[in-house]
């Protein structure tokens, strides 16, 4: 069996894959988000699995395949991928709490989601900060308010604003019903004392507020253990007398700060981050916590929950740790079973999320420099499916931010910024991953952008006002010689306007150059690939020139491609062509929709694809009348608005974007734009349900996020999801798990180059 794109299918599938692919979506390219997700905050532990809110997007931990999924925000998926809670709902579905677009629903019986915001749910708020369901009860907490229902009917509700109610606070970060009444918590806040309410909605329908005895009015959870109430906040552990709170914190160590209570099925947990962290259960003969687990694992627990089965599992997160980050042997989901704690972890970038330099090198590998304050740096790779990170303790490498990174074989180029004196840290290195040791230039300091010209030598742009002791401007290296020249305002004779150089660009025979406030200069290389130094050969742009295609004098991105090249500035963005051709991009809402470029980058097919502060990214066309045509991609598509780097692989048209908040990957439809249709084979074909063998893929790209199964008049028979090259798409079983009649079906698949689709026949075989 083959698969083919919707819309570019052989005419021999005839009149019922004609009627199938009616109304079908246009085959396009898809987006993936790449994001650090073992900031757990939030479990959910299922018969199937262990269901985690982070905050990267939604985890499962699935127990079938003792590995992880993961979903990101989406269009029609997850609402968002900062997620502060997660509960399994009664009815089967996922429910989950975000930071600031209300509950996101997923329904894992047909891989769907749902997305429910104050305006369309009788939630106080979109900032949701817990979710919880027990006893025919559902309470939802956010900042603003809260609202309970009771088998699926709204009881209870109280919003800012809207009602008068007895809530202690507006920030309601837990909730319980015990004892036949509500029992809510908040944080202070907003003139708020904060605390615990307690609404007797089975008696008289009053408030009152409960605080006397809590170390802390701030509220983390409640649990119900026995016939107690047990309250966390932020300062300790209390139950409930009857008529105040008592103290329940024998045990736990100083410092830090309770995060999560949790009543299991043997055992009532609690999680503590801080200077000494752990999970600890409660010893009621003893009347005290006792750790899980030895004391000599400093484990940062997040969250906390334990199964039927008695097995615990815990969620760390850096949020409390007093640090901006764990390390890969502290973070991720903690398992505890037979006496011991098991780490299990999702491999991804790590979670030094703003991304300042990035490429793909000539193998196919991603790499990935970010850094940020209070965070450090880290230069991840991803090289088939699998992220590797380097930093300070694991490379000798210079421990200050990269801005630029270049792949040349197995060697790493690393120029370091910025470095305000001239010390050892914003030097140059050379560094083969494994390797012991680096080379370090040390007369090369705070380096912003590289180039490789037509001679195969490179070029880079130096540049940092706060370091006036370096040296600044532009140096060449020269690979046969492996000598390095320095160009400055001063030896060019003033040929080079300016030694703060931003950006730098090779464009066959000419070398363009951008300075941070002085526009941009073109010069003409000789023979030997050098700056000629004659004044006929440098050409300077500046922005105060009436006939100046510049938008602006601070240049921040060059780029350059058959027959153009693309200057970014502050202010907007210029296209330079052959016939000294400029066109001029200013901010419009039908072109680029942000001022301020940070990346430009030209894949294969000639597109321009540009990065902006706040604005995304937009891919830049030009149409058959001579025009241009702007497609404009923001979140959910992006990690974040903040488009900071841009990556394209060599020779491919797919696009790779660093933002503030994480990587995204753009991959577009292979039979677009006239390219050529790649084919999925599929088997076997035709097909007996009645054998037990069903339909499989040999060679999706990638994974198949969703696909579905349609007659000959349409309608949907099966459903898949999440399926890879191997796995079986269909058993040939309807919806109902009856065996479909004999005919032509047609599978369509969501994948990273599109729709797929193609046929499959069900026959009545004899079976092998």
């Amino acid at each position: 069996m083959k698969l083919r794109r919707a819309g570019r299918g052989a005419p021999a599938l005839g009149l019922v894959l004609a009627v199938v692919l009616l109304g079908a979506p246009e085959a396009r390219g898809g987006w993936t988000t790449h994001l650090y997700m073992n900031d757990i905050r939030d479990l959910a532990v299922t018969p199937s699995g262990v269901w985690c809110a982070t905050g990267g997007g939604a985890l499962f931990y699935d127990f079938d395949i003792s590995g992880f999924r993961a979903w990101n925000r989406t269009t029609d998926g997850l609402a968002s991928d900062t997620l502060t809670s997660v509960e399994a709902l009664a009815d089967g579905r996922i429910a989950f709490g975000t930071s600031a677009s209300g509950v996101s629903l997923y329904e894992p019986g047909l891989g769907l989601w749902f997305n429910q915001t104050s305006l369309t749910w009788p939630i106080a708020g979109d900032r949701v900060r817990f979710i919880r369901e027990e006893r025919g009860w559902r309470l939802i907490g956010s900042l603003g308010g809260f609202v309970a229902w009771r088998d699926g009917d709204v009881r209870e509700a109280c919003q800012q604003g809207i009602d008068i109610c007895g809530l202690p606070g507006w920030d309601i970060t837990a909730g319980i019903e015990f004892d036949g009444a509500l029992w809510f918590g908040a944080w202070t806040g907003e003139g708020s004392l904060g605390g615990v309410g307690r609404l007797s909605y089975g008696t008289t329908g009053d408030w009152e507020t409960l605080n006397a005895g809590l170390p802390s009015r701030q509220i983390v959870d409640f649990a119900a253990w026995g016939e107690s109430l047990y309250c966390a906040t932020t300062q300790g552990i209390a139950v409930w007398t009857g008529a105040r709170w008592a103290e329940r914190s024998q045990g736990l160590p100083a410092g830090g700060a309770v995060t999560d209570l949790s009543a299991g099925a043997t055992r009532l947990l609690a999680a503590k981050s801080g200077p000494i962290a752990g999970v600890f259960s409660w010893d009621g003969a003893a009347g005290r916590w006792r750790r899980v687990g030895p004391d000599t694992l400093n484990l940062q627990a997040y969250c906390v929950a334990e199964g039927a089965d008695g097995v615990v599992w815990a969620g760390t997160s850096p949020l409390k740790s007093g640090r901006g980050w764990l390390e890969p042997g502290e973070d991720g989901l903690w398992e505890f079973v037979g006496g011991e704690w098991i780490q299990h972890r999702r491999n991804g970038p790590h979670p030094v999320a703003v991304y300042r330099a990035l490429t793909v090198d000539d193998r196919g590998r991603v790499w990935a420099a970010s850094s940020a304050s209070q965070r450090g740096w880290r230069i991840s790779r991803l090289e088939n499916g699998v992220w590797t990170s380097f930093d300070q303790r694991n490379s000798p490498l210079s421990n200050a931010w990269v801005f630029d990174l270049r792949v040349r074989g197995d060697e790493l180029w690393v120029g370091h910024c910025c470095c305000s004196r001239d010390d050892d840290f914003c030097v140059f290195d050379i560094w083969t991953p494994g390797a012991a040791s680096a080379a370090v230039l040390d007369s090369i300091y705070n380096v912003y952008d590289s180039t490789e010209d037509a001679w195969g030598n490179l070029w880079f742009a130096s540049f940092y006002d706060g370091a006036a002791a370096t040296s600044k401007g532009l140096f060449h290296y020269d690979r046969a010689l492996g000598a390095w020249t320095r160009y400055s305002s001063q030896s060019t004779g003033g040929l080079l306007v300016s030694d703060r150089v931003t950006a730098v660009e090779a464009e066959g025979e000419r070398l363009w150059i951008g300075y941070q406030n002085d526009g941009l200069t073109r010069v003409r290389l000789d023979a030997q690939g050098r700056p000629q130094m004659s004044a006929w050969s440098w050409l300077h742009y500046s922005a105060e020139d009436a006939e100046s295609p510049l938008p602006g004098n601070g240049v921040r991105a060059l780029a350059a491609g058959p027959g153009q090249v693309w200057v970014g500035t502050t202010q907007g963005a210029a296209r330079w062509e052959e016939g000294e051709t400029w066109r001029t991009f200013r901010p419009s809402p039908w072109g680029l929709p942000g001022s301020e470029i940070t990346d430009i980058e030209i894949t294969a097919d000639g597109a321009a694809w540009v990065a902006m502060r706040g604005s995304g990214v937009t891919r830049v066309t030009r149409d058959a009348a001579g025009g241009f045509q702007f497609e404009q991609f923001r979140p959910p598509d992006l990690v974040n608005p903040d488009a900071t780097v841009l990556a394209a692989r060599p020779g491919g048209r797919d696009i790779w974007i660093g933002t503030s908040q994480g990587l995204a990957h753009y991959t577009p439809a292979q039979g677009a734009g006239g390219a050529s249709v790649a084919e999925i084979t599929v088997f076997p074909n035709p097909f007996n349900p009645a054998c037990g063998v069903g339909a499989r893929a040999v060679a999706l790209p990638g994974r198949a996020a969703r696909g579905t199964i349609c007659d000959a008049s349409g309608r949907v028979v099966g459903r898949f999801r999440d399926a890879w090259s191997g796995d079986e798409l269909w058993d040939g079983r309807d919806l109902d798990g009856r065996p479909v009649a004999p005919g032509l079906y047609v599978i369509r698949a969501q994948t990273r180059e599109g729709w797929l689709t193609g046929r499959v026949a069900v026959l009545d075989l004899p079976c092998d």
